[in-house]
């Protein structure tokens, strides 16, 4: 019963500090992707979505990555592609990437909990 108990009380905890379980899902301010320079595609991460979560990028192309979190610690995933790109609590962080093979590609929060609570989108190579 104890072993219960703390294994309930370990959960609540882990979900409260990944954003907190039923937090609700505010509307992002993210710039949008077509703003700055040619060749940047520029996303904000917040816990529950990716704003863009559809992008659309030339094959062959080198792109820059502009990673923002609107709240906690997150990271933009391609796993069949290698591509990790980690960003820290309200940071914003730059990664150029080139995308050699034509393809859909999802890309995800690695971060324990954050895939599963929604944050996953689509990288597609035109």
């Amino acid at each position: 019963m104890k072993r219960s108990l703390v294994a309930v009380v370990v959960l609540l905890t882990l979900l409260a500090a990944c954003g907190g379980y039923g937090a609700p899902k505010e509307t992002p301010t993210a710039v949008p992707p077509a703003a700055g320079k040619p060749g940047e595609v520029a996303v904000t991460a917040r816990y529950g979505s990716f704003t863009p979560s559809d992008i659309t990028v030339k094959q062959g192309e080198s792109v820059t990555v502009k990673l923002t979190s609107a709240d906690v610690g997150h990271t933009f995933t391609i796993q069949e592609l290698g591509i990790n790109i980690q960003v820290g609590s309200g940071q914003t962080v730059t990664r150029e990437i080139k995308i050699d093979r034509a393809g859909t590609y999802t890309f995800y929060c690695a971060v324990l909990g954050h895939r599963a609570a929604g944050m996953e989108g689509t990288l597609k190579t035109e």
